[in-house]
């Protein structure tokens, strides 16, 4: 595990935005308020996104154009593998673009199959202003 301040998160959102494949699928895990929508905020920078990037957590899905399409997710308020059709996040996993889910656990066996890269984020009670970023 990496701990990093948000000047670092940046530098590393981009490195990452620099080797990412277009139509990848990222996985973000981690508590409220440790990091993910904000590495998704600085990630959609890095790929020529000009739209304001925002938590999906009460739309369950933001889409975001630019050369190329990023379908941004939010799992916190599904409960079960099955919602997920009822959101139509299997008519999307196979569409060009990239897809980057917040709170992935109900998928995560699914998602696998989609070679998916998981990242956790944690927060360092020793230090309030760094967050723990782990790429399994």
């Amino acid at each position: 595990m990496k701990y990093v301040t948000e000047n670092e998160m940046q530098i590393l959102a981009s490195d990452y935005a620099r080797h990412m494949k277009r139509d990848a699928v990222l996985c973000l895990a981690g508590d409220l308020g440790s990091g993910k929508t904000a590495f998704v905020r600085m990630l959609c920078s890095k790929l020529g996104i000009d739209d304001t990037v925002s938590s999906p957590s009460f739309t369950i899905l933001n889409i975001y154009d630019g050369a190329t399409k990023i379908y941004h997710f939010d799992f916190y308020r599904l409960s079960a593998f099955e919602d997920l059709e009822e959101i139509g996040f299997f008519d999307i996993i196979d569409k060009p673009g990239i897809k980057i889910i917040e709170w992935p656990e109900i998928a995560l066996d699914f998602l696998r199959d989609y070679n998916a890269q998981i990242i956790k984020f944690y927060f360092d009670e020793e230090q309030p202003d760094k967050r723990g970023i782990l790429f399994e």
